[in-house]
């Protein structure tokens, strides 16, 4: 997938690793910048992992993966069922990040459709070579 040698993806995955590894976690800032690199590189590697190529496959990736933000953001309940399973299988300990006001993180899902998507799809075809336009902003 070209998508993941994306300049935009390249640049979140690092920004998530290095701000999960490296700030500290003191910083207010750092939570908001992992978990908004996260949401541009998490519909990629679901796309490429599930095998979709379709636009509107990719399009319900980056909506699954927000709804499922969303409800970890909104529900103790559901950040605590998803929380140690996938803590224990990353290595990390103590809880996640979450709260009403990590919301504003969805943004990056939404800087992945504009800016990465367009690169998933197979080479050749007129969404691979066309990048975000004004239609794009405008939604259309």
């Amino acid at each position: 997938m070209r998508a993941l040698t994306n300049p935009l993806w390249l640049f979140a995955l690092a920004a998530t690793i290095g701000s999960t590894q490296l700030a500290p976690p003191a910083r207010a800032w750092a939570p908001l910048l992992s978990q908004g690199m996260a949401l541009v590189v998490a519909p990629a590697l679901l796309a490429m992992l599930l095998g979709m190529r379709s636009r509107s496959a990719l399009l319900a990736c980056h909506v699954v993966l927000g709804q499922l933000y969303a409800g970890i953001q909104l529900s103790p309940a559901v950040a605590a069922l998803g929380a140690s399973p996938l803590a224990w299988w990353l290595g990390l300990s103590g809880a996640p990040a979450v709260g009403p006001q990590y919301l504003v993180c969805i943004l990056g899902l939404v800087a992945s459709y504009v800016w990465v998507t367009p690169g998933m799809a197979p080479k050749g075809s007129p969404a691979s070579l066309a990048g975000p336009t004004a239609s794009t902003f405008a939604g259309g």
